[in-house]
């Protein structure tokens, strides 16, 4: 995940002094600050993404209506990179309304809704699926003084937005993820978006299992699957027929994705929790994964699979990546699928599980099971600012905007 992504967003509370009650979120802000002070700037006009607008998830003719569209398009951090089974990725996520929910300020707890069209694209490379930003001295400070390595801003100048320490591999050190950065158009493999609703919250979600899966699995087990289409239009992922209730039909459809059963595991059902307690599954007999032992993710994980030392030999893939000697088992979803969140005025832990579409290349869904569930632990920290001077800091139990 790209860490340091930070985001604004507008608090209407049960009462102007301490205890604040529940307050309900109306909203992101642009966040663009003069060049040289830090901010998200994440607000960009549709007609050309290099140029800020201040109106999120709106019309803002002023910024943006001598480039064509004066769209304001917002978005949840900058292109995003993945790596599994040979497969590059990279994920550019559009919030598609305004981001709404409720938040406890005075024991940080909460839940926050962002509806996102998120666009998938082939990716550059296996050790750099997105495009990024080298060479940028200050991050977030609207100074593009690095310069765009690959995708449809090469050459281009920069300023960079978050780190993730796993991409570019090894490591990230090569540069960093940057909205100024994005895929080349014609790497699109997802249209407009895939639609994905994110609600994050504080406390536990649940997804259960309960949809008819895909054949040869509806004829020879009970098993469920988390996650399907709507018939009324195969775009929309859903765990329920309630939420096709826009698009249309039931829950029903198998769509174009890969995805058909329960899991990958080699009967086909069996997913067991990883230790004792744990909500994260794995297949109880296998398969085992082989991965490149020389360029992992940041949490010591392989990305690079391979059978033989020759699989991961610069000759063979571009980089030398070691030898093939990191074996996994592979993970599953359980029949529920479980994400823990937890308070704090702070440091809030959001959870969330989720449906996602499958994209339009048979080899992303095939290694990231789509359509199928995702599940998110996310952690952030958070800071809360008076209404009344949006410099001073409020503090839960002290206060601070008198």
């Amino acid at each position: 995940i790209t860490d340091n992504v930070s985001f604004m967003g507008k608090l209407n509370c049960e009462s102007l002094t301490m205890p604040c009650g529940v307050c309900t979120i109306e909203g992101i802000l642009a966040d663009n600050p003069p060049p040289g002070e830090l901010g998200s700037r994440h607000c960009r006009c549709a007609g050309d993404n290099r140029q800020l607008c201040d109106v999120p998830v709106g019309s803002d003719p002023d910024n943006c209506g001598a480039y064509g569209d004066d769209t304001c398009n917002c978005y949840l951090g900058p292109p995003l990179s993945f790596s599994a089974g040979n497969t590059p990725a990279c994920v550019l996520s559009r919030i598609a309304e305004d981001t709404t929910g409720t938040a406890n300020v005075d024991v940080g707890a909460g839940a926050v809704e962002a509806h996102l069209r998120s666009v998938p694209y082939l990716g550059e490379g296996l050790t750099e699926p997105c495009p990024y930003c080298v060479g940028d001295e200050v991050l977030a400070d609207g100074i593009r003084d690095g310069v765009c390595a690959l995708g449809a801003n090469a050459g281009q100048s920069c300023d960079g937005w978050g780190r993730n320490a796993s991409f570019p591999a090894p490591g990230g050190d090569a540069g960093v993820p940057s909205l100024d950065c994005l895929p080349a158009p014609g790497k699109n493999v997802g249209g407009a978006g895939l639609q994905i609703d994110l609600i994050q919250q504080t406390g536990r979600v649940e997804l259960e299992s309960s949809l008819d899966c895909g054949f040869p699995y509806s004829m020879t087990t009970d098993k469920k699957c988390p996650c399907r289409q709507c018939t009324g239009d195969t775009t929309v992922p859903c765990s329920s027929d309630a939420d096709c209730a826009d698009a249309g039909g039931t829950c029903s459809s198998l769509g174009s994705g890969m995805n058909k059963g329960p899991n990958e595991c080699d009967d086909g059902y069996a997913c067991v929790p990883a230790e004792e307690g744990s909500n994260v599954g794995v297949c109880e007999t296998g398969p085992d994964s082989k991965f490149c032992d020389g360029i992992l993710r940041a949490d010591g994980e392989g990305f690079i699979g391979c059978q033989t030392d020759a699989d991961c030999a610069e000759s063979t893939i571009g980089v030398d990546a070691g030898a093939c000697t990191v074996t996994t088992r592979r993970a599953c979803h359980m029949d529920t699928i479980v994400a823990e969140g937890a308070p704090s005025t702070g440091a809030p832990l959001g959870a969330a599980v989720f449906c996602i579409p499958p994209t339009g290349n048979a080899g992303i869904n095939g290694v990231a099971g789509l359509p199928g569930a995702g599940r998110i632990l996310n952690q952030s920290g958070s800071k809360l600012f008076c209404a009344n001077d949006p410099t001073k800091r409020w503090y839960a139990g002290i206060g601070g905007c008198e």
